[in-house]
């Protein structure tokens, strides 16, 4: 069962409060979700809420999830969800939020 829960926006909505509703900080709604780095929600649109705060990491050239899991002692399967939601096609991301 995945632990990544989906949100839609209502209007009124702002990152900050949707972030008190999940109990996480803003910051990681913003680094789960991109397109929220204008600090903008709009009604409607469906956005990605993480189990936790977390930060967001450089990938090393070369690493995979399975060694970022280890590196940061993180669930692996929580790390590959994340990761799924962020693939760029089919590359493995520069940036990614744990």
């Amino acid at each position: 069962m995945s632990r990544l829960r989906r949100h839609t926006v209502a209007q009124g909505e702002t990152i900050e409060s949707i972030a008190r509703q999940y109990n996480v900080i803003p910051a990681a709604l913003i680094g789960i979700n991109p397109t929220l780095r204008g600090r903008q929600v709009s009604a409607g649109s469906a956005i990605v809420i993480p189990p936790y705060s977390g930060i967001e990491v450089e990938v090393p050239a070369g690493w995979n999830w399975q060694k970022l899991a280890e590196a940061y002692k993180v669930p692996a399967d929580l790390l590959f969800e994340a990761i799924r939601n962020k693939l760029e096609g089919s590359r493995f991301c520069q940036y990614l939020f744990i």
